[in-house]
């Protein structure tokens, strides 16, 4: 039953987080767990603890370190595509698969990404309305800077106040930081005299 997976997989996190039970035995049980889960409640909320959209919450991939974090996030990716694929087309179950998919991207799944975003690959079933089209891009500026000409042409397909916001939002996201930042304080030196 739904609710007593809801209540043992989550009772499980519990002891993870006061150190009673490995983080990287949590990992690899919930990728099982995932696996043949239907339960869309306990989806979403295993997929947040698994690999969280929000900085400030700990989630196993936070707690996973070097070469566990990334083989984790990896097989994460792989599994979420996998069933966003072969999901229902256009139901909640597959968009649920592939939010995951997004927040367990990693450098190497960026390009898929970019062409999911600019319509040169698809998943069946999958709408691509303007706020995913975003959602798909912040995910892909989290990893790495998305060329301007990019985010220029999505921008020209969605006009709206909102895809403006979404624009400044991610040519932000994507501005070479450290060297912004080095450049505020390189200063020149004059002659106090």
């Amino acid at each position: 039953d739904p609710l007593t997976r809801h209540l043992l997989v989550f009772t499980l996190w519990e002891m993870v987080k006061s150190a009673k039970w490995k983080v990287d035995d949590f990992a690899s049980a919930a990728l099982g767990w995932l696996s043949t889960e239907t339960d869309k409640t306990l989806l979403e909320d295993l997929g947040e603890t698994l690999e969280n959209s929000r900085q400030s919450r700990i989630s196993v991939a936070r707690l996973l370190e070097g070469d566990a974090r990334t083989k984790f996030r990896s097989a994460l990716h792989a599994l979420a595509l996998k069933k966003a694929e072969y999901a229902k087309p256009g139901s909640d179950l597959q968009r649920i698969w592939f939010r995951l998919a997004l927040r367990s991207l990693s450098v190497t799944d960026t390009d898929w990404a970019l062409g999911l975003a600019m319509k040169k690959t698809k998943i069946s079933g999958l709408k691509l309305d303007p706020d995913l089209r975003w959602t798909i891009l912040t995910a892909v500026a989290r990893i790495k800077t998305i060329d301007p000409t990019v985010l220029d042409q999505v921008a020209k397909e969605d006009p709206s106040s909102e895809g403006q916001n979404r624009l400044l939002e991610l040519k932000a996201a994507s501005l070479d930081l450290a060297g912004d930042f080095a450049a505020l304080f390189t200063f020149e030196k004059t002659d106090p005299l």
